[in-house]
This record gives C-alpha cells, sequence and structure tokens, in this order.
C-alpha cells in the first residue's frame, strides 16, 4: 500500500485535543459503540439515512466550492474525501439506507454515528483546511477497522488529486480500496478513469493488491488549467467488481466513485518586497572636536648663550577601523590648528604721540612649532614645539567627522513566483542592507519573508547567498504546494 492515507474521518480527529498519553489517532475519535448498543437518544437516531447522506454530499459540495474560490486544494480534497465517506455509507447501508438510524442494523449505526460527527465538526475541517501546512495523512481503513467488518464496496482513499501543471508526460492519480489494484483468486476488479463525463484512455499501473494507480498524458489535462488561478476538473472512477463464493464467480456489480481534481498552475503568486539600505556619509560632529591644552616647564635661562631647545608634543586619537571602505563609527581628524598662549599686554608711553606700546610677557618668543601632522586616514594628529623660554602654555584643536547613518532608503521591488522554480533577489551588500515583505499565493494564503530567511509559510526555501562585489544574490526555492502528492510521481 502507499505510505501516505488522508480521511475526511482522520482531517477532523487532528483538531481534537491530543490525550496525555503517546499520539493514536483512534483515540482522537470518539468511541463508536459496540455492537448491539443502542444509540436511541442520540442527535443521529431519529435520522433517516439516505437524508444524512445527502447532507455529507452537501457538506462536500460546499467545501470543493469554498476551496475552488480560495484556491485552496486542501479544502477541495477535504470536500472529495467526505464525498467519499458518503459513498461509502450508502454501500454499507445498502437497503437499510432509508431507515431511520434507530432502526438500522447494529453494523452500520455506528458508521452513521460517526458520519454525524463529521458533520457536526464541519467548522473545524475548513479551519484546519485554511491553516494546515501539510496534507493530513491517516488511513481511513482505521476507521472502519473500529466496527464490525462488512463486504460492501469500500473506497480508502484517492490520491493524486491535486495537480500542478508540468509541460510533459504524465500526471498520476490513483484510488485505493479492497481489491482495486491486482486481481486475486477471489476478486476482479475493472477501474477506469473518466474526466468530465467521459473515459479517459490512461495507462493503469499494478501498483499494489489494492491500488489503481492511473498515468494520465498531460494532453487529456493541461488545457482546463488557468494562468493563474486555481480551478477544478469534474473526475470520477467507475469500478466493476465481480466476487467468487462456493458457488462460482457471482455478478458483476459497477459503482461509481465521483471526484474533484485541483487543478493548480505553475504560477504560485507574487512576493512584494521592500528594500532598506542604509545609506552612510561623513558627517561633521561638534560635540566631538578635539581640544588640548599643556604647560610646559620653565626653561628660561639668562646666562646661556645657547640655551637648550626642549621639545614638547600635544597628540589626539580618534576610533578608525583601518580599513579602505569606511565603516559607521570610523572618525577623521580635519582642520587641524595649534598655538602658544601669548600674554599681550599694554604698556604706557609718557612721551611721544604713541600713548602706548604692545608686549609679550609669555615665553611664546622663544617656543617654535616644528610640525602639524595628520596621519593619512585622519585618525591622528601631531603638534611638535621646541621650547627654550620660560613656561608657556600650548593648544591642539581640530575638528572631528564621524562616518554615520545619514538616511534609510528604500526600494519596492515585486517578484511573480512560480512553483519548483528557482527566484533570485538581488540587494546590495553594504553594512545595514536589509528586506522585508509579504507574499500573497494563489491559494488565498499570505506569508511574511525577511530577505536571507525562509518566509512564515514555507514557500520560499533559501537555497545559497551569492556574494558579489557590490550586491549579493539570494537564491530561493519556490516550493511546491504541500497538496500535491509527489508520492505517485
Amino acid at each position: 500500500m502507499l505510505k501516505k492515507f488522508a480521511s475526511l474521518v482522520a482531517l477532523v480527529a487532528c483538531v481534537l485535543p491530543a490525550p496525555s498519553s503517546a499520539f493514536d489517532p483512534m483515540s482522537l475519535l470518539p468511541s463508536p459503540p459496540a455492537v448491539g448498543a443502542s444509540i436511541i437518544g442520540s442527535v443521529v437516531a431519529n435520522k433517516v439515512g439516505s437524508d444524512l447522506i445527502a447532507e455529507l454530499r452537501a457538506a462536500g459540495a460546499n467545501l470543493i466550492g469554498q476551496g475552488e474560490a480560495s484556491g485552496n486544494a486542501l479544502l477541495i480534497r477535504a470536500g472529495n474525501e467526505m464525498n467519499v465517506l458518503a459513498l461509502n455509507l450508502s454501500n454499507a447501508a445498502g437497503r437499510e439506507v432509508d431507515k431511520q438510524v434507530r432502526h438500522m442494523s447494529a453494523r452500520v449505526q455506528p458508521l452513521m454515528a460517526h458520519a454525524q460527527y463529521v458533520l457536526d465538526n464541519r467548522g473545524r475541517i475548513e479551519k484546519l483546511g485554511y491553516e494546515l501546512k501539510d496534507s493530513a495523512v491517516l488511513d481511513l481503513r482505521r476507521v472502519a477497522a473500529a466496527y464490525a467488518p462488512f463486504e460492501a464496496f469500500f473506497v480508502q482513499r484517492i490520491d493524486g488529486a491535486a495537480l500542478l501543471h508540468k509541460g510533459m508526460g504524465d500526471y498520476s492519480i490513483a484510488i485505493a480500496g479492497v481489491g482495486l489494484g491486482q486481481d486475486s483468486e477471489n476478486l476482479k476488479s475493472t477501474v477506469t478513469f473518466h474526466l468530465a463525463g467521459r473515459e479517459v484512455p490512461a495507462r493503469k499501473v499494478g501498483y499494489d493488491a489494492n491500488t489503481a494507480l492511473f498515468r494520465v498524458p498531460v494532453s487529456h489535462i493541461n488545457g482546463r488549467f488557468k494562468a493563474k488561478t486555481l480551478t477544478r476538473l469534474p473526475a470520477a472512477f467507475r469500478v466493476t467488481q465481480q466476487r467468487k463464493s462456493f458457488f462460482g464467480w457471482g455478478k458483476p456489480k459497477s459503482y461509481v466513485v465521483p471526484f474533484e481534481i485541483a487543478l493548480l498552475p505553475r504560477y504560485a503568486g507574487r512576493l512584494e518586497l521592500v528594500l532598506t539600505e542604509p545609506v552612510y556619509g561623513w558627517q561633521r560632529n561638534d560635540r566631538l572636536a578635539i581640544k588640548q591644552v599643556r604647560t610646559t616647564g620653565d626653561h628660561n635661562c639668562p646666562k646661556c648663550p645657547n640655551p637648550p631647545e626642549t621639545p614638547y608634543s600635544l597628540s589626539a586619537v580618534v576610533p578608525s577601523s583601518g580599513l579602505a571602505t569606511p565603516q559607521p563609527g570610523d572618525r577623521r581628524i580635519l582642520e587641524p590648528n595649534s598655538w602658544c598662549h601669548t600674554d599681550v599686554r599694554k604698556i604706557p608711553i609718557p612721551f611721544g604721540r604713541q600713548r602706548f606700546i604692545e608686549q609679550d610677557f609669555s615665553g611664546c618668543p622663544w617656543t617654535r612649532r616644528t610640525g602639524l601632522v595628520v596621519t593619512p586616514d585622519g585618525s591622528r594628529v601631531d603638534a611638535q614645539y621646541l621650547v627654550w623660554g620660560k613656561a608657556v602654555t600650548l593648544e591642539l584643536q581640530a575638528a572631528v567627522e564621524e562616518y554615520t547613518l545619514l538616511e534609510q532608503r528604500t526600494r519596492p521591488v515585486a517578484y511573480d513566483l512560480f512553483y519548483d522554480d528557482i527566484l533570485e533577489i538581488d540587494a546590495p551588500n553594504a553594512t545595514g542592507v536589509s528586506g522585508r515583505g509579504r507574499l500573497q499565493l494563489v491559494n488565498g494564503n499570505s506569508a511574511s519573508m525577511v530577505l536571507g530567511l525562509n518566509d512564515s509559510a514555507g514557500t520560499l526555501s533559501l537555497q545559497q547567498k551569492v556574494p558579489g562585489p557590490t550586491h549579493d544574490r539570494y537564491q530561493y526555492l519556490v516550493r511546491r504546494p504541500p497538496q500535491v502528492d509527489d508520492t505517485l510521481q
């Protein structure tokens, strides 16, 4: 048998609270009544079996309609499974189908009760169909195994009812049920595949004893796809079975299993992304301005014919990465200036036209600046002096620029997404570049995305980041929808 099984009953069960013990799908379902037990008093007891089955079919049609309108293939799948459940109930009930459930046999009553449970939880089914990120994969046989076995025709599941457009080859669609695959010594089955009421010459593959797998050429289906929206295609399996008993082969019985195929285009949706690029530059910052003051020692020596010159220096350093390309936070020094503080006074003159003269009483006349140098990267400034007089005050000042954020420049970009394709996004590789966006998918879902990460729904899967001299290239795989069954391909 195929490894993946899906049933609406199990799908409903997934929304119930999990028990504290180890997970068991059957433990999430209501306990079925024992054979022969009375269900009088329950909601379903007074319902007529055919009415209950009609409710199931109507609910299934509603789910399929919602799925097509919203582009949600999981809802179409749930609707298919509800219709399959209705078909199984009809076959199991047989001649009892027009009785009230309270008057049905103990073998059929629990199945009807379970159908009512499914109807009561249809709201949860819809919610789950919208929220699931992967298909529910439990087996309808396990539900039936809880009841007394019956011999009526029973469909376990339909696989491959969500198809993603492809240009060549075959689509794979399968039906699973007792004896539908390879014939046995006691059961012969003939299964044909139909689209829109017509038999399609599909190639049947003997997958296993209970599964009929059909390879359908793309030419029979591709004309039904829409370019950018999900659409559905009516389909059916026609089954003829013949059983062997003690008296020989019985009369052939025929069954029709209608379902809807969800056709998904390659177009997955659209990504709208906003790239944010910080713009950095040099900006003067007066709060960082340099000011250093230093007083020298007294080197005055009146009796010295050649007084010794004593060196002094004033230095300042600012942070710098030292890289050829400036980095945020780097600083550089500009407009340096350094001088000796003078002490100029006015001295009165008692005679002549000039009433006073100015005289410097500091030691600056015996002080000489020998250098004022800024390093090439602007990170350091040095002022050099020689002093051979009395003490003086030296000062160094300079302006400082900082490499800082000037603005956040945004640029919107948009991309069409196609399933199984690689999406490439180019973004500047400058420090601080970021991207945030939103996906709007054809199935009606939306998801958020941060550049460099997978999106919140798992549609975009980052494969690699390719560095470049000025731009980096982000490569994403657009993953196919989870409801597309790859195990059949």
